[in-house]
């Protein structure tokens, strides 16, 4: 754990950024991050290409954003919805969140 002595730093910034460190919200977002890249580098890099197929990209969005749901969602309540119906997905009921017992692996 980082340890601030005053004497070190007097700037603001630089301690606000310690102490977001020290609560566990910078990993989260972190770990958020670093599992959900290889998603949008994915469709990023097939949409690149000197041709880009659009004919699919609604298909792709939509299958993006279910991949990212996965993350924290049970897929029986994203599993056989449209692309259209996703923001109708509620994200706040408990229903549809995974159990906070399960294990992610990162």
């Amino acid at each position: 754990m980082l340890k601030l002595r005053p004497r070190e730093c007097k700037d603001e910034r630089v301690i606000q950024i310690i102490n977001d460190l020290k609560s566990g919200d910078v990993f989260c977002h972190y770990s958020f991050l670093v599992a959900g890249f290889p998603q949008v580098q994915k469709f990023q890099l097939f949409f690149q290409t000197e041709e880009p197929p659009v004919c699919v990209l609604y298909d792709e969005l939509a299958d993006r954003i279910k991949c990212i749901m996965a993350f924290f969602m049970k897929k029986s309540s994203y599993e056989d919805v449209y692309g259209y119906q996703l923001p109708n997905v509620d994200p706040i009921d408990k229903e549809n969140h995974q159990s906070l017992e399960k294990k992610i692996r990162w």
